[in-house]
């Protein structure tokens, strides 16, 4: 893989952990104190995405193959980033609930064929390490980031975490706009 396809794919790696990591962090928070919920009640919010994106881990696999990585990345990045847009304007647990799961259909399509998609971008078997290496670094730069850049965000907005809604969909198109620049990593056939 040339150089600048793997910028780009660690870029975008990179964007989409520090928006999902930003909404992970924050997410019980914002139940307790927009929504109302109990301490026991808002961490269900994340949970529902986890295990919708735990039920269609494979499915995801099974899409990149037919569409292809980078479309089925950037397709889940679409849909997790609009309806976490939706839920900035939403105040009810119940349609938020809703509509997280669905989000973690969409997060799985992303995290479920990142890191094959970088393993596929190694030019030698020998690469593979240093390959996955990149990816884990981005991807753990990132949630020390991720959090960090919402929590000032938030704490700059008031302690409004209703904005997290919004940071994370504009990571999520950050990492859209160097997915679109990569071109190689597709399973090798």
């Amino acid at each position: 893989m040339c150089i600048r396809d793997s910028l780009f794919l660690m870029g975008a790696i990179f964007c989409w952990f520090v928006g999902y990591n930003a909404t992970e962090t924050f997410l019980t928070s914002y139940g307790v104190t927009v929504l109302g919920l109990s301490t026991g009640q808002a961490p269900l919010l994340l949970g529902v995405a986890s295990l919708t994106f735990l039920a269609f881990a494979v499915p995801s696999g099974y899409i990149a193959a037919r569409l292809g990585r980078r479309k089925t990345i950037i397709t889940g990045l679409v849909v997790f980033g609009v309806l976490l847009l939706v839920n900035f304007f939403l105040r009810n647990a119940t349609l938020i609930w809703l509509i997280m799961g669905i989000g973690g259909i969409g997060w799985s399509l992303v995290n479920i064929n990142s890191l094959p998609m970088v393993v596929d971008t190694a030019a030698s078997d020998a690469d593979m390490g240093t390959y996955t290496g990149l990816y884990y670094i981005a991807s753990q730069l990132a949630a020390v980031v991720g959090p960090t850049v919402n929590g000032y965000i938030v704490e700059w907005g008031g302690n409004n975490y209703n904005l997290i809604f919004v940071v994370t969909p504009i990571f999520f198109l950050l990492a859209i706009l160097c997915m679109l620049q990569v071109t190689q990593g597709e399973a090798k056939g």
